[in-house]
């Protein structure tokens, strides 16, 4: 269950980044322009608040958590179904997107955010948002069988350089 766990942190991290949830960066790079001395901070806060709020951040996390689940439950066939759902019922949203602010504040200029609201707020931002959910569900499961694709690679590789025994060879098929 190790190398399963380690494959769908790699994807949640990645569908998170190409699903527009993912943490803006500058062109160069670096962090935003410190903010001026007349800038309101907890303004500030508050609009990346609102744009995570826009763009459904939470929620989006928790589908993708859901969605990784149902893969767990398949590799779990023991484990009922009660406790998946007192699992699920256990996540807030509120907590990825309050874990999300001082990211978008590290990166974005408070007039990046005010502008990112803007494109939110407007029918082309807010179809894309509409087709967040199915990109993500279709990313999910292409990442998935992408990661393992790559983890048998790995496996036949181990396995033609003789870097496997056969103990660790059947634990590492088993999962």
């Amino acid at each position: 269950m190790g190398f399963q766990k380690i494959i769908f942190s790699v994807l949640f991290f990645g569908v998170l980044f190409i699903s527009g949830i993912g943490f803006a960066q500058s062109e160069s790079g670096s962090a935003a322009p410190p903010i001026a001395a007349s800038e309101d901070k907890e303004a500030k806060l508050a609009d990346i608040r609102e744009l995570v709020r826009l763009t459904g951040g939470g929620n989006m996390g928790k589908q993708f958590i859901e969605q990784m689940i149902n893969s767990m439950k398949t590799t779990s066939p023991n484990v009922p179904e009660q406790f998946w759902n007192d699992f699920v019922s256990e996540i807030n949203v509120k907590e990825l997107e309050d874990l999300n602010v001082p990211i978008y504040d590290k990166y974005l200029a408070h007039e990046d955010i005010k502008g990112l609201i803007v494109f939110y707020q407007s029918p082309l931002g807010q179809r894309f948002i509409g087709a967040l959910p199915q990109i993500m569900q279709e990313a999910y499961m292409v990442g998935e069988k992408w990661g393992t694709d790559i983890a048998d690679k790995v496996i036949q590789r181990m396995k033609e350089k003789g870097y496997l025994e056969k103990q660790n060879e059947k634990s590492l098929e088993a999962k």
